[in-house]
């Protein structure tokens, strides 16, 4: 008995593309097919997202069927920083002696993987800082899941008022002439702010 076998070689499948994406991203993967008898289905390309792994079947025009070897789609590491849109505004205030407001919540970023309301914004120095008269610069830091930062600044100016009125609280005299051991208690006040010292 003679049995006719096809010219055609073995079937085979293969896959090929970059198996790694950025976060949330996909990547296109190349399904092609070798020997047997043509023309293939299951061929062609396909989309996929990190995960796996992935396996895909051909079959040729015989019907025969053959199967890739596996693959895995990989997340590459987030190593971009948040991107700040706008920082917060320089901030003031008349007065002898003030704290840092907080800054941070004037602040808008956005970021390529963490969402937007999940990126920690700091201050420094905090909110609630004991500041005197001057300008104090602010450095703010907007930080994503990974570690990755960016900083913006401003200021906060405290600026002492008009009328100053000083107010002699109590004094204690130095104990022998020459001594430094004296000590005197004054306090500011005006427009509505005070301090002591």
């Amino acid at each position: 008995t003679t049995v006719n076998t096809p010219n055609e070689s073995l079937l085979a499948a293969s896959v090929s593309g970059s198996t790694s994406v950025s976060c949330g991203g996909s990547t296109t993967l190349t399904v092609s097919g070798s020997g047997g008898a043509t023309p293939y289905t299951g061929t062609g390309d396909f989309s996929r997202s990190a995960g796996g792994p992935y396996t895909f079947t051909i079959s040729d025009a015989r019907g025969c069927s053959a199967t890739t070897s596996a693959v895995t789609v990989s997340t590459l590491p987030d190593q971009t920083a948040p991107s700040i849109t706008s920082c917060a505004s320089a901030q003031s205030v008349t007065a002898l002696s003030s704290t840092v407001p907080n800054f941070t919540t004037g602040v808008t970023a956005t970021d390529n993987c963490t969402a937007t309301g999940s990126l920690v914004i700091t201050q420094s120095p905090a909110a609630g800082t004991s500041v005197s008269v001057g300008v104090t610069n602010v450095t703010i830091t907007v930080a994503d899941a990974a570690g990755n930062t960016s900083t913006c600044a401003t200021t906060y100016t405290v600026t002492a008022p008009c009328n100053v009125t000083a107010t002699l609280n109590g004094s204690t005299a130095v104990t022998c002439y020459g001594g430094s051991n004296g000590s005197a208690t004054i306090s500011l006040s005006g427009d509505g702010s005070a301090a002591t010292g």
